[in-house]
């Protein structure tokens, strides 16, 4: 077992929602629609969506309404693999954005134009049967990404033990926690039980294929009680499928395992890899946020709100079936 993850894909914030959800505005340094590109594409009234890994406009070509994004190729060198997988999960009846343009790269940009996709996404907080049903949904999606043939690794996500491992990670977080003792100590202790249970498993034979990345309520829409919509793409890539529970389950939404279990039931090994592997993925991007806050004097809020209010969240369902102790205490 060997747990990847894209080093673009980290969050801030509050409650669930990531740096992607929390706004409209483009961020600091995200790419505005390159004027040759409005042109070749005759779009108009563009209006920003958010996302700043994969900025996104809805925009308008000749009266229709459409959507533009753009991928990083500093944050995600393989652009193609989304792109890739769409196509693929496309092709056996998913409701992935339909392209309307060939991929157009700009410098370090590779910009997309695709069909807008009718629905909404489930009200939040999402109610208790959605949870289950969007687990349900995601091992089915589990299953489509094995349909798909799609077996080669995605360029740009290292291990997920090579993140925990970082020593410059641990130096970074050994500052914070001599400045903010309680904080710094609750990452301290996820960081040192992320690092030992993936050194453990490393070995475990889990199932492996494509996930998500961030099978959210927010990233599905519906109408009519029909899926129309699976968006986002752009953090997919091949590793152990109880990865996708990072941003899935998100470390309470427990429903969303029960419905998983409905179609596919979790291994021994997998119940066992999923806190690790949820740790780990919070810790993506940490070490550089930390790294500007100590810079900037260590003063004024903290920039790990997001990551410790997850970390914080306990799961007696998870506890138990994987037979891990939360580490809350020294």
């Amino acid at each position: 077992m060997t747990a990847t993850a894209g080093s673009g894909e980290s969050g801030s914030g509050a409650g669930d929602a990531g740096p992607g959800d929390a706004g409209v505005r483009p961020g600091p340094g995200a790419p505005e629609i390159p004027e040759e590109l409005r042109h070749r594409w005759r779009l108009t009234a563009p209006e920003h969506l958010g996302e700043p890994h994969s900025p996104t406009w809805r925009v308008t070509r000749d009266g229709v309404p459409l959507v533009a994004k753009c991928l990083s190729t500093a944050h995600s060198p393989d652009w193609q693999y989304p792109w890739e997988v769409g196509l693929a999960l496309r092709r056996l009846g998913w409701p992935t954005p339909e392209p309307v343009e060939e991929p157009w790269v700009d410098g370090d940009g590779a910009w997309a134009l695709f069909a807008f996709l009718p629905g909404r996404p489930a009200e939040r907080p999402e109610p208790p049967a959605e949870q289950r049903a969007r687990g349900r949904l995601l091992a089915a999606f589990h299953a489509a990404g094995a349909e798909t043939g799609i077996v080669r690794r995605r360029v740009g996500y290292p291990p997920l033990e090579r993140i925990v491992a970082d020593p410059e990670l641990a130096r970074r977080v050994a500052a914070h926690e001599r400045r903010r003792p309680e904080e710094g100590a609750l990452l301290r202790r996820h960081l040192d039980a992320a690092r030992a249970h993936l050194a453990e498993l490393a070995d475990a034979a889990v199932p492996v294929g494509v996930v998500h990345g961030d099978f959210a309520p927010w990233n599905l829409l519906r109408e009519a009680g029909r899926l129309t919509g699976l968006l986002d793409l752009a953090g997919a890539h091949r590793n152990p499928l109880v990865t996708d529970f990072a941003l899935a389950w998100r470390g309470h939404h427990d429903e969303v395992l029960r419905g998983y279990e409905e179609v596919r039931p979790l291994s021994e090994a997998e119940w066992r890899l999923l806190l690790p592997t949820y740790w780990a993925w919070l810790f993506l991007g940490v070490r550089d946020a930390l790294a500007a806050h100590q810079a900037a004097g260590g003063d004024g809020p903290s920039p790990l709100a997001w990551q410790l209010g997850h970390l914080r969240r306990v799961s007696p369902l998870v506890a138990e079936r994987s037979g891990l102790r939360y580490p809350t205490a020294d």
